[in-house]
Order: structure tokens, then sequence, then C-alpha cells
């Protein structure tokens, strides 16, 4: 199977985060952690070649839900051979709790949304999260604002990409998952540029 940009994955997150971009403002300090590589074990159904990404998420609004599914359809679009099956918590808390149980398990989710501060800084603490500066942020972060940078980062490393602008909320992925289905994180970000899959 040829091998793709994680970048190229996060491609379609990053355009609906400008779209939504708004008031931004975080107010509040945020605690530094350092975080470290995501655990990997046995493979769930969901990680395994030609099973379906699952996004879990709590994107439920009119506005909110109509953002998603573009981000969903440009993104197939895009790479027909990944299907998206979204599964809508209907709430932060009943994401952390299912989260936690796959996370402790070493089987964390593909991708899954959070919000900042202490959700993200409980989750780097564990261990769950790992840099991803050089392999997304080094292309997209330019187009945020500083305060939406420093809140997605800990001890100045970054863990995760702001889903919107408007309440930075964050979406996490699984480097695992995206290896197994083909995403290679070490792609150029020319290829992407270029429209190559």
């Amino acid at each position: 199977m040829e091998r793709r940009s994680r970048r190229a994955v996060l491609g379609g997150a990053a355009g609906v985060a400008g779209l939504f971009a708004g008031c931004s403002g975080l107010g509040g300090d945020y605690e530094t952690v350092t975080p470290a590589a995501v655990p990997t074990t046995e493979r769930t159904p969901d990680e395994q070649s030609g099973d379906p990404l699952r996004v879990a998420h709590w994107l439920s609004g009119d506005g909110e839900s109509a953002g998603y599914d573009a981000m969903v359809d440009l993104f197939e679009q895009r790479r027909p051979d990944v299907r998206v099956e979204s599964v809508n918590a209907y709430g932060i808390s009943r994401i952390e709790q299912g989260l936690e149980g796959r996370a402790d398990r070493g089987t964390p989710p593909g991708i899954w949304q959070t919000e900042t501060g202490p959700a993200l800084l409980s989750l780097a603490r564990a261990s769950y999260l790992r840099d991803i500066g050089e392999s997304v942020w080094d292309d997209i972060g330019g187009g945020y604002p500083a305060d939406v940078r420093r809140a997605v980062r800990t001890d100045g490393t970054h863990i995760s990409v702001p889903w919107t602008g408007r309440r930075v909320n964050t979406l996490l992925y699984n480097p695992s998952v995206l290896d197994r289905a083909g995403v290679d994180p070490d792609a150029s970000a020319a290829r992407r540029r270029s429209g190559q899959p």
C-alpha cells in the first residue's frame, strides 16, 4: 500500500479550523508538562487495515455538525481509500470516559476531540501524546494566533491541533493508527501541496 503524508490527513482539519476562526480569547495560565510517545500494544478492530478511521467528537450543533460534515466530505474526496466513521459522543464526558479505558489498554482511538487545559494536560501527563511539531505544526502553525498555539503546547512542544478557533477544542490522533492506514509521517509538505495523494 502506498504511504501517505500525515499532513495530508490533517490538511482537511486545518482548513476547517481556518473556516471556524472567530473569537479566540483563552485567558488563564496553562501548566506545562513534557509529553511522551503514544503507547502501542494490540490493535483493535478500528486500527486494522481496511477498517474505517473512527473520529470521536461532540460536534452536534447546527454550525458545528455542518463544518464537521464538510471536513469529512473534503477528506473523503481527497482520500477515497479511507472511510471515516463518525462517533458522536454528545459531550466531552462521554468521550473522556471511553478514552480513559482505551488509553489505559494502550489502544486509543484514531482521532478524538477534547478540550485544552486540564483535559489535554492529563493526557500528556499519562504519556498518551507525543510531539507533532515537525510533522504538522511546521507546515500549518503560521495561520494560528499565538494564544491558540500556546494552548496546544506543553513545554513548548505541540501535542495537538486546534479543531476550531472559537473554542479552541483540539483534534488528536493516534500515529500508530494512521501509520497502519498507510499514512507516512515523513512525506514532504511539497507533495501534499501539489495535490498528490
